[in-house]
């Protein structure tokens, strides 16, 4: 009985091996020749920890423990394993708002209508300043367009501009809760200015729009949301 356990635990131990090895092989056989270098001097982060990892050079490319990083530029260092991502600062925590939130509601001139069609789209294709851009919103003869925040949200960036050979001069006005936040003034010819807004605690988000042409194209474009 114990010849037998021994003769178990051989078989065991063969198929782990068996498989770290084809492990190994499967996450290294995609990658190019590399050098590995021993770090000749110890590196000390500013938390005391001292590193003695390797230094990897590949194609004059040099690849140094991101600790050291965080040492460098003195901020947090997170990395995100799922998304193969380092982060620097703070970890993000923005959406983006147009895969989130959905225009609810928006004013039109219903009297001409027929002539001048309303329209307000989420995540069509979008070109200021011939730069293409995929998510978002546009609105087209459109006085008004709101969404719901809920009150949970607390900063708005994203892009804002008029659609190529769809554009005129006008104004766009953000209301929080009815209070407004800001003026943005577009020129026909003007580049997609950034827009930053502190919504924090608000509920409704709209945009007014004024004295544009009609069947002016309105673009708001890589819109984030936190």
């Amino acid at each position: 009985m114990r010849d037998l356990w021994r003769y178990k635990a051989y078989f065991f131990i063969s198929c782990l091996l068996l498989f770290s090895s084809s492990l190994y092989a499967f996450r290294w056989q995609t990658h190019k020749k590399i050098e590995v270098e021993y770090q000749p001097t110890d590196i000390i982060l500013a938390n005391g920890r001292i590193l003695k990892d390797y230094v990897v050079s590949s194609n004059n490319d040099l690849f140094i423990p991101y600790e050291l990083v965080e040492t460098i530029f003195n901020e947090q260092l997170y990395w995100d394993r799922d998304n193969h991502t380092l982060h620097v600062g703070n970890i993000p925590t923005a959406s983006v708002m147009s895969d989130k939130l959905k225009i609810y509601h928006y004013d039109y001139d219903s009297i001409h209508a027929f002539l001048y069609y309303p329209d307000a789209k989420t995540n069509k294709t979008m070109t200021m300043a011939n730069k293409t851009y995929r998510r978002g919103y546009y609105f087209t003869n459109v006085f008004s367009a709101s969404f719901n925040l809920e009150g949970a949200y607390h900063e708005i960036i994203g892009f804002l501009g008029c659609e190529d050979f769809k554009a005129s001069n006008g104004q766009v006005d953000f209301y929080l809760d009815d209070t407004l936040l800001k003026s943005y003034f577009l020129q026909a010819d003007s580049l997609p200015e950034q827009v930053k807004l502190d919504v924090t605690g608000g509920s409704k988000l709209k945009l007014v729009f004024s004295n544009f042409k009609n069947d002016t194209q309105i673009n708001f474009a890589d819109v984030y949301i936190h």
